[in-house]
């Protein structure tokens, strides 16, 4: 834990997007565990609230919530420059918000296509250039965008949303080409099935048993330790995270 007083004083700040279930409510949680104060942005405030809460300290001073869909590029565009305005500063952006229905290309819409590069990649591209700004002022920063292994092979029905995934995996890549020598890091970490609310919804239990997936704790680690700068991988990689089965 840092050693920064409990009332928030000169605490990093970390915003967390798809906060509030699965991975990002673990990374919201670990950040907050390392002395982080967080922001929790993902569209429906009371889930927000409740990791906020979880966190154990008070809203405003530890945790806030910026309620938005980062598939609407728009509201996605301001969310890195209110975080400082509440706080001061951003150090940590965690890209973690992804959505897919299982369809095959043939059978997607325009439309769902338009919806489903918004939300993957078109979105945390946008806030990746909102934290780089802040983040290159201040001579440090770090960057980490929640992929898949869908990026490199994408299971059947998973195809469209395994290639808006690959593109933040070139994100980081860019990132710290571009910005690396500001004292920025960017990282992608890119997991196999993991235990979510997402996965159910799209895969029955009896298709792929729990058994063979990914916990969100653990992937939630990885992600906090490249947001720490504790991962041995040179800045720009893709670090997977294969699934038990």
């Amino acid at each position: 834990m840092s050693q920064h007083s409990s009332s928030g004083g000169d605490r990093p700040v970390a915003l967390i997007t798809g906060a509030g279930s699965g991975i990002g409510r673990e990374v919201a949680l670990g950040m907050a565990r390392e002395g982080h104060r967080v922001v929790l942005v993902g569209r429906r405030t009371e889930p927000l609230m409740s990791v906020g809460r979880e966190t154990g300290g008070d809203r405003g001073e530890l945790w806030q919530t910026l309620p938005a869909d980062v598939g609407d590029a728009g509201k996605t565009a301001t969310l890195c420059d209110r975080a400082q305005e509440i706080w001061g500063r951003l150090d940590v952006l965690v890209n973690n918000a992804g959505w897919s229905p299982l369809t095959k290309l043939a059978d997607q819409t325009p439309e769902l296509i338009e919806q489903l590069y918004a939300v993957n990649a078109v979105g945390p591209t946008i806030l990746a250039r909102g934290a780089v700004r802040i983040m290159r002022e201040a001579g440090a920063g770090s960057i980490v965008n929640v992929s898949s292994v869908a990026s490199f092979d994408p299971f059947v029905g998973l195809g469209v949303y395994g290639a808006a995934k690959a593109a933040t995996n070139t994100l980081a890549r860019a990132i710290a080409n571009e910005h690396g020598e500001e004292g920025i890091v960017a990282y992608t970490v890119a997991p196999g099935a993991v235990e979510t609310e997402l996965l159910r919804s799209i895969v029955d239990e009896s298709m792929l048993p729990t058994e063979k997936t990914l916990s969100a704790g653990e992937v939630a680690a990885v992600i906090v330790d490249c947001a720490l700068r504790r991962r041995s991988e040179p800045n720009g990689s893709t670090i997977t995270i294969q699934s038990p089965g």
